[in-house]
């Protein structure tokens, strides 16, 4: 029996390659062609209303994408909050574990069966 490779060098399992060479560009409006052409200029050399044209133009862009999450923006919300709650209980449970947080129960514990035994007996 012979194995061979019989992929591309370095090329991925699951990746394609375009056949183009390289990806498809997405059409980019007149607006914000213009923006990009004035993103490449120093701010010193842009008059105020191209100052004012590329600030508008980026805030409406950055309001967009806060307003219009992608799929993989909510997921890695959704999994950080996760993540966030499980190494809060993660906490919890080490400090209850350490030679201090036993100390403490067992001072809780204490505590309440004074409390339990004194309310009986009142």
């Amino acid at each position: 029996m012979i194995v061979e490779h019989t992929g591309v060098k370095g090329m991925h399992w699951g990746v394609r390659k375009s056949t183009s060479g390289s990806k498809p560009a997405k059409p980019m409006s007149t607006d914000a062609k213009k923006v990009a052409k004035l993103k490449a200029k120093p701010a010193s050399a842009l008059s105020n209303k191209q100052l004012k044209e590329a600030n508008e133009r980026l805030n409406l862009e950055s309001n967009y994408k806060r307003l219009n999450p992608s799929k993989v923006g909510q997921g890695r919300k959704v999994a950080s909050e996760i993540l966030a709650t499980v190494g809060i209980g993660i906490a919890a449970y080490n400090i209850v574990k350490s030679p201090a947080g036993k100390a403490m129960v067992d001072l809780g514990k204490t505590a309440i069966s004074g409390i339990l035994i004194g309310s009986k007996m009142a």
